[in-house]
């Protein structure tokens, strides 16, 4: 660590000096409280240091609920740098809140209806191929103390799909995609219901008659993630007689207990954090080219830490931080098509468990009341790429860590601001890195 400017006080008019009491002799410093201004005067001083000692490596993500989140993902890429990446997700219907079929009605056809929530990640030049299954059996949760489901959790269904659709996926679009069932699954459903059959008597049975979907994706052919609502929808369409033979349809919708997740995993083989897992929850940038990787719904962020920010006080006639600057820098080439930069990512306080805590706030704020979190300002340089970074303020944050005197593993993690509901990732270059340098710039102000 070096101090490389020294800048005179009168520069710096908005801080203020309060001295608290005299020097005990003439070779020891002030004692000092430093308030929102300085006093100009010839004692003071404020000193710029573009600190190295940043500490960067890759966290293991072991889990995270991936129901009554609000989407389904289903799909499949590869990626250079976080692997094979495969989602699949599974849903239990339950019965229309009503129904009574007339005499007479014949049956017509029946789909499953997905509205996509335009959230996706990958290549959309490419066809995208999704299939739908029977579930082998009616989902559970897995205890009565767990009413939710994780991204680890996987559900059992049919390898031989009931239906198969490939299109050119539309960002902008807000259509629905549709799969027509085979009419043998239909005629056998309708007739149930015509009949009031005891597998339509109510959901529970109905369940371990009809099991449930699961949605899933050709590996082999698609690069694109695609998310859903939860509000899938299978339809039942039949003939009701008359004058006029009328088409009537009967809904068939996720249960309100949501059941219904996604299932993402991560074949990291072959990239830079192969070695990421259960047995290894921490890699350090050094190991990793001088960067760290953040792709949190594929079980990995980043964690920056500033093990020797105390070392700033043992620096000549140090007294306190002013303001401190990170830049966060993504490293060169990563972020090209179809791997797109983050458009938002906000700083979580950490310690030794690496769970996100609280954010890091919006300094300008009116009122803690009102805070928001700072979520960077992405700047991308499109000609150079040398010039594509995020910038926060951790003036507040610096200030209350280096008063703390012991060990401690707090840190910052670097996180969208809704990390399981979106695929894009970011690869950060640590203070070595020579294409992607992040930086900490801290002011501090000394007395002579």
């Amino acid at each position: 660590m070096k101090s490389n400017k020294s800048f005179p006080s009168f520069i710096f008019v908005f801080i203020i000096l309060l001295i608290l009491a005299a020097t005990m002799n003439s070779c020891e410093k002030a004692s000092l409280v430093l308030g929102e201004n300085f006093v100009s005067n010839n004692t003071t001083q404020i000193h710029y240091v573009d600190t190295s000692t940043i500490e960067m490596s890759t966290i293991y993500v072991d889990s995270f609920v991936t129901s009554r989140n609000g989407a389904l993902f289903t799909g499949h890429y590869n990626d250079p740098a976080f692997g094979k990446i495969n989602a699949e997700s599974y849903a239990r219907l339950d019965l229309p809140s009503a129904f009574d079929i007339p005499e007479g009605a014949t049956f017509d056809s029946v789909e499953v209806i997905l509205k996509t929530n335009q959230d996706y990640y990958g290549d959309t030049a490419v066809p995208y191929t999704i299939s739908v299954s029977q579930l082998s059996t009616a989902i559970t949760f897995p205890s009565p103390g767990q009413a939710v489901f994780y991204n680890i959790d996987s559900w059992p269904y049919n390898p031989v799909s009931w239906a198969t659709k490939s299109l050119y996926f539309r960002p902008a679009s807000t259509d629905s995609i549709s799969l027509r069932l085979p009419d043998a699954i239909g005629r056998d459903l309708f007739d149930k219901l015509y009949n009031h059959s005891e597998e339509v008597s109510s959901n529970d049975v109905f369940n371990q008659y009809f099991k449930g979907l699961a949605l899933t994706a050709s590996g082999s052919v698609n690069n694109l993630m695609v998310g859903f609502s939860e509000s899938v929808i299978m339809r039942l369409y039949y003939k009701e007689p008359g004058v006029v033979t009328q088409d009537v349809f009967l809904d068939f919708n996720i249960s309100p207990l949501k059941f219904g997740f996604s299932h993402i995993t991560a074949d990291r083989t072959g990239t830079p954090i192969a070695s990421l897992g259960p047995g290894n929850n921490r890699i350090f940038s050094a190991q990793t080219g001088n960067a760290a990787f953040s792709q949190f719904i594929t079980g990995s962020m980043v964690k920056i830490r500033f093990p020797y920010l105390r070392s700033l006080k043992n620096l000549p006639n140090f007294v306190k931080i002013i303001s401190a600057q990170l830049i966060i820098k993504p490293v060169a080439k990563t972020y090209s098509f179809p791997y797109e930069l983050p458009p938002y990512l906000q700083l979580s306080t950490t310690d030794q468990y690496n769970q996100p805590g609280p954010p890091i706030l919006d300094p300008n704020s009116s009122s803690r009341q009102s805070a928001v979190p700072q979520y960077g300002n992405l700047v991308i340089d499109y000609l150079y790429g040398t010039g594509t970074q995020y910038i926060y303020d951790v003036s507040s944050y610096l200030q209350a860590q280096i008063e703390i005197e012991k060990n401690n593993e707090n840190g910052l993690l670097v996180l969208p601001p809704n990390p399981a509901n979106i695929f894009n990732r970011i690869v950060i270059g640590d203070a070595n890195n020579t294409t992607g340098q992040t930086q900490l710039k801290v002011y501090y102000a000394s007395v002579q």
